[in-house]
């Protein structure tokens, strides 16, 4: 298990060194066996390879023994993958090969943070995402610290690393910390066996049909969200944890249409359906199914402009109301006749 901290500023040999101490480190990095140099050259990915920059280590020449040591009073061993050019200058560099180098210590160059003493030190946590599950942690170990670009680049970091737990990005800062053993504040955290509510690229999404561009297996909610970054048409990953399988998700549909404040459903022309299968128009009147629209005193518009009433008579708009025979029937109770003739009623005395 080692601490490391790839630093975010060049400086020289001392400098580092004075760099990583005022960061809460030892000094620069013990990277003395094959495991260190193998975690230091992933942790250092993004210098070494993408910045092509090179990082002192904590190795270097003691004038009183005359004997390159490393911070902790360690011989480096023999089979230490070491550039034979430049071996009598004092201070030691990670190459961006990966291999180990040495120079004056003036030049500037980035570095490697490390204590030196085991176990790691432990810091605080707040509200890490783990894979699979959210954590609630109190006490972490920081396997590493360096920067990073993005969510994704620092998922990367950590899925380099057997042990990494989780990793944390901070977007201000753009600095990726990986994660290792942790203690939790809860004794017994719930286990989440799948994902609930796919997650979308910045918000929450509630669909009934979408296209899914890829399904697949996937060992953890990383792998399945690196496979979402690989495709530009991902619009969102859902990772499947008891079956372990990643399915990359592109164009969707909504579920539901916009519900309204009264429960109707707001329809493509602006119309609210309601409940009984109507539709309330904007004037306040409701669309019946065959096309009519009802008034709220209970009649129903029909589509010619008159209101059919109750009695199955359909009132028109100049206030007479025509009846089923074709006639209208005037407010004075006489019947207009499609002639327009009026026949007056008789009354039985």
């Amino acid at each position: 298990m080692f601490d490391f901290l790839v630093t975010d500023r060049r400086h020289n040999y001392t400098d580092q060194e004075k760099k990583c101490q005022g960061l809460g480190y030892d000094g620069l990095a013990v990277v003395s066996t094959p495991e260190a140099l193998e975690y230091a050259n992933k942790i250092s990915y993004y210098t070494r390879i993408v910045l092509y920059k090179e990082m002192y280590v904590g190795n270097h020449l003691h004038l009183d023994t005359n004997e390159f040591l490393w911070d902790d009073g360690t011989v480096m061993t023999p089979d230490t993958p070491l550039d034979v050019h430049y071996s009598h200058q004092p201070c030691t560099r990670l190459k961006t090969t990966g291999t180990f180098a040495r120079g004056g210590g003036t030049g500037i160059q980035y570095g490697i943070c490390g204590n030196h003493d085991n176990p790691p030190r432990q810091s605080s946590a707040s509200g890490s995402m783990k894979h699979g599950e959210q954590l609630q942690t109190t006490a972490r170990t920081v396997l590493s610290e360096g920067t990073a670009l993005s969510y994704l680049e620092c998922f990367v970091l950590c899925g380099m690393d057997s042990h990494c737990r989780l990793a944390e990005f901070n977007s201000d800062l753009l600095t990726c910390a990986v994660i290792g053993e942790y203690t939790s504040s809860d004794d017994n955290p719930p286990k989440q066996s799948s994902a609930s509510g796919s997650i979308k690229h910045g918000e929450q999404l509630q669909t009934t049909a979408r296209t899914v561009l890829s399904e697949g297996t996937a060992v953890s909610y990383l792998e399945c969200f690196l496979l979402c970054g690989m495709d530009s048409h991902c619009r969102l990953a859902e990772f499947n944890s008891d079956l372990l399988t990643c399915a990359v998700i592109g164009e969707y549909t909504s579920s539901a249409d916009a519900e309204l404040e009264d429960g109707s459903a707001k329809l493509e022309d602006d119309s609210a359906k309601l409940e009984d299968g109507s539709a309330k128009l904007e004037d306040g009147s409701a669309k019946l199914e065959d096309g009519s629209a009802k008034l709220e005193d209970g009649s129903a518009k029909l589509e010619d402009g008159s209101a059919k009433l109750e009695d199955g008579s359909a009132k028109l708009e100049d206030g007479s109301a025509k009846l089923e025979d074709g006639s209208s029937k005037l407010e004075d109770g006489s019947s207009k006749l499609e002639d327009g003739s009026a026949e007056a009623r008789r009354w039985l005395r």
